[in-house]
Formats: C-alpha cells, sequence, structure tokens
C-alpha cells in the first residue's frame, strides 16, 4: 500500500503539514510536489493505495489554478485524506471543495482536517504557525488515519464537512495584492523560475503579472535578497484592518467517517 502525496505549497507551511501527517500515518509515500512539478496527464491511484491531499486556502477555496490538477487524479474506491492550511481567517469551503472534486473522481475521503500557517498575503497574522501544538496536532491526525485505514472504513457513512456545496470562488482578487520586487533585486531570476503562475518575466523579474499571480508566496519565500514582498499602498492600508480582524488564535479541526 503505498500513500500518494500531494501538495501544492509556496512558502512551505502546506509541504510541512503534508509530511507531518504522512510520518504520522507511516505508510510508504510517493511525493506529488505540485509547486515543482504539476500534473500534466491524468493520474491513476489504485484502490488498494491512498491519496494524501494537503492545500492552502485562499480565500474560502483550494488555489483556483490547482483545481484543474486535482481534476487530474482518478481513484478507483480508493480512501482519500485530506488536509487544509489557512492563515487564521478561516477555511471557510476548502474541505468541502476538495471532498466534492475528489468523490467525482472515484476517491471516498475518510477524514478532513483544517490547520494552521502564517498568512500567505499578511504575514502577521498566525505568525510562527504552524507551532508545536499545530504540528502535535498533525500528528495526532495522522495516527488516528493510520487507525483508520487498518479498520474496515468501507461500510462507513460518508464523511459530512463544513461549507456550502452551492459557494463559488471569487473571480476577481483584490486591487494590489499581489508581490513585487524592490531594489535588492539582483535578477537572479530564481522567483520567475518557481512562479507557478508564470507572473514573474524573467526579462523584468522586479514587474508580476497581477492577472497571472496567484498569491501563493513562492516567489517571497525563495528571494535569496529577501527582495519581494507585498509593497503597494492598497496592502499597507489593508494590513492592520486584516489583522485585527483575524487575531483570535483558532485551533486546528479535524473530521473523520464514522
Amino acid at each position: 500500500m503505498t500513500l500518494h502525496t500531494v501538495f501544492f505549497s509556496g512558502k512551505g507551511a502546506t509541504a510541512a503539514c503534508a509530511h507531518c501527517v504522512k510520518n504520522a500515518i507511516g505508510l510508504p509515500a510517493k511525493l506529488h510536489n505540485w509547486m515543482k512539478k504539476p500534473p500534466t496527464g491524468p493520474v491513476d491511484i489504485p484502490a488498494g493505495d491512498v491519496l494524501l491531499l494537503a492545500m492552502p486556502v485562499y480565500a474560502g477555496f483550494i488555489p483556483a489554478i490547482c483545481r484543474p490538477w486535482v481534476e487530474q487524479l482518478q481513484g478507483h474506491g480508493t480512501p482519500a485524506v485530506i488536509a487544509a492550511v489557512y492563515g487564521n481567517r478561516h477555511y471557510d469551503n476548502a474541505l468541502l471543495q476538495m471532498q466534492q472534486l475528489l468523490e467525482a473522481r472515484g476517491f471516498r475521503v475518510i477524514a478532513a482536517g483544517a490547520f494552521l500557517a502564517e498568512h500567505s498575503i499578511f504575514p502577521e497574522v498566525a505568525k510562527g504557525r504552524p507551532d508545536k501544538e499545530d504540528m502535535d496536532a498533525m500528528t495526532a491526525f495522522g495516527a488516528r488515519c493510520a487507525q483508520l485505514l487498518a479498520d474496515d472504513w468501507h461500510n462507513a457513512l460518508t464523511l459530512a464537512l463544513p461549507g456550502d456545496p452551492e459557494a463559488q470562488a471569487p473571480d476577481r482578487k483584490p486591487a494590489g495584492m499581489y508581490p513585487t520586487a524592490n531594489k535588492e533585486c539582483i535578477n537572479c531570476r530564481a522567483c520567475s523560475d518557481l512562479c507557478p503562475g508564470r507572473a514573474i518575466p524573467r526579462a523584468r523579474p522586479q514587474e508580476t503579472d497581477p492577472a497571472k499571480c496567484v498569491q501563493c508566496g513562492a516567489c517571497i519565500a525563495i528571494c535569496p535578497m529577501q527582495a519581494r514582498g507585498y509593497f503597494s499602498d492598497s496592502w499597507k492600508e489593508r494590513a492592520p484592518v486584516f489583522a485585527e480582524k483575524c487575531a483570535q488564535y483558532r485551533k486546528p479541526e479535524v473530521f473523520f467517517v464514522k
């Protein structure tokens, strides 16, 4: 039995979650890092294997760029574990969206978890997370998943998850909410090479195409000079307001079939 561990992670938090849960489940794993290598065709996962899908939450949904990739996954009654990693506002419809997408593709979602991480756009929100309590929760979640997989989960009820099944992801991003580079940029183009949306032109890596930017923060995390970030006036205006609204310390939430 192989654990197919699929994740998309701009600044590393979702990858950390995926690895923590994977290690706790304890099965031989095959990694699918969609930040570095997204699928280019169908990905078949047999009934005898397991899928672990870990996604960040953007505006209450999984990243729009990831949805067609998730639709490339093909199960055969294959058990699936899903994890949503969000920046302390709320995970909204992300878990339900993943469940709907996967179960339409032949998977059976048997466990789901919503975990916390530093916000990708407003890093003062949930700063320092995932912390030890978060990582312990991820480990406990993975251990419970391992127990489920060892038991007869086939006759359990369908997993009920929070969210609005009719909700639609927003089709526009707020103005100014995309990273650019300051004068510290050395034109190394590491950001351009990594950018999943191809939003950073190699000839002008200081710039960002806002229409293509997925707001993952990968360019910020990879920059060796810490030259990339959110510098717009609209970002500066929104940052303290958002931080105040999202100051409450939220805890992970987990769900299992019964």
